[in-house]
């Protein structure tokens, strides 16, 4: 089990899935972390089963799926906090998932790209208290759209989206294509 999935309480997430159908234990009406998972587990369930009740009755709208997969995104898991800058005096972190979602927005906002999966890793020696990062980008294309030069337009603009809005200098940015898709 990776750290992602412990708490900071020290419970494992899927502890808190498991019992999310029973009553809430001692600890888990009392620790702010365990009453916030149990919540937002609790939100995607709902969701997830208003998406397979319309799914079976032919009527999901596309809508209500992107709000499942909007809502697992951005309210499950934030992740593990990644520092920005350090010095002696200051550390300022931001969430896992706000690089991840910084990657994702980036990398949709190209016509026929889609990013899949998503890395980054901190390097150890920030520069000035400013952290560096390397990023791995998985990503599944349109091959009729994808042309010569995307992939260097693409890095470009992770590098500079990341060193304009988050204050982080991406030291390498991998870019893996993972799998083709034909959009009718």
């Amino acid at each position: 089990m990776s750290t992602d999935d412990i708490l900071e309480c020290g419970r494992s997430i899927d502890d808190v899935w498991d019992n999310l159908d029973r009553p809430p234990t001692e600890h888990e009406q009392s620790c702010t972390y365990c009453i916030e998972a149990r919540r937002r587990f609790t939100r995607l369930r709902d969701l997830t089963e208003q998406a397979r009740e319309a799914d079976e009755k032919h009527e999901i709208s596309p809508e209500l799926a992107q709000r499942v997969v909007d809502f697992a995104r951005s309210h499950v898991r934030r992740g593990k906090p990644v520092p920005v800058y350090r010095t002696p005096t200051t550390d300022l972190s931001f969430s896992e998932y706000v690089f991840l979602s910084t990657i994702r927005r980036v990398v949709d906002s190209y016509t026929g790209v889609l990013a899949r999966r998503s890395r980054i890793h901190v390097d150890e020696n920030p520069d000035g208290g400013r952290t560096r990062m390397s990023i791995r980008v998985s990503l599944v294309v349109d091959p009729r759209i994808w042309r010569s030069g995307y992939d260097e337009q693409l890095r470009s603009a992770l590098i500079h989206t990341f060193a304009s809005e988050l204050g982080v200098e991406l030291t390498s940015v991998d870019l893996v294509l993972e799998d083709l898709h034909y959009d009718a």
